[in-house]
């Protein structure tokens, strides 16, 4: 009997990634949860797991921050900030970060690579 060694390639692989965001305060509050789970079920698309989120609240920001929205820029001094720590395949982090980087509700994120554990 003899055992057969599975291959893994790159597109097995996974990564735990955490992402952390601002929303535009032009949001109503009570639009929040959903343009948050809207980010949520991209990241859920591409079969990744959430391992822990938190939803957005309000703050004032550190500075002011310009945005450009359709062809008008405009400047912020809050925003929503929420959280989200998954696990995905490395192949297709790329295609997160691009949703993030082109979607006008989000001011402004950071995508970093983790651990599992806190």
């Amino acid at each position: 009997m003899s055992i057969k060694k599975e291959e893994t390639s790159l597109d097995d692989k996974k990564g735990i990634y955490e992402i952390g965001y601002f929303l535009v305060s032009s949001i109503p509050e009570e639009k929040i949860a959903q343009a948050a789970n809207s980010l949520k079920e991209i990241i859920l698309s591409k079969k990744a797991v959430v391992i822990s989120e938190e939803n957005p609240e309000k703050r004032p920001l550190a500075y002011p921050i310009s945005k450009k929205i359709g062809s008008k820029n405009f400047k912020f001094t809050e925003g929503y900030f929420g959280w989200i720590k998954f696990e995905v395949g490395t192949e297709d982090i790329i295609s997160i970060k691009k949703f993030f980087d082109t979607n006008e509700d989000i001011m402004r994120f950071l995508l970093i690579s983790t651990v599992k554990d806190n």
